[in-house]
């Protein structure tokens, strides 16, 4: 899939870069991440949902790796899901929205 500079991928872009800016004031949320990845250079939330008693992460790590992370506001317990290569993550998506905002947050990478 391209990007073609469209409202949709620009309203994406706009939602990934301000859930970003809140990730990086979130110091649990770097910590947990710097404990499963120590030699991280950068993230990226992919997708984002915050539950009744948890908050729910699709995290790129570096551009080359998408994990799942649960975190709880409860007991502050990490649950880490899936960790795939990028291309084996995007096998999985089912829905063009979904592959349009991994392409786009690929994109704010660069």
């Amino acid at each position: 899939m391209k990007l073609i500079n469209s409202m949709t991928e620009d309203v994406l872009r706009k939602e990934i870069l301000a859930n970003q800016e809140s990730a990086q004031n979130n110091i649990r949320l770097l910590n947990v991440i710097k404990e499963k990845f120590p030699s991280f250079k950068n993230f990226l939330i992919i997708d984002f949902l915050m539950e009744q008693g948890e908050d729910i992460y699709t995290l790129l790590i570096d551009g080359i790796t998408v994990i799942s992370l649960e975190l709880s506001r409860i007991d502050e317990s990490a649950i880490w899901g899936n960790c795939l290569p990028v291309s084996e993550y995007e096998k999985l998506l089912v829905s063009k929205l979904a592959q349009l905002r991994l392409r786009v947050t690929l994109d704010i990478l660069k």
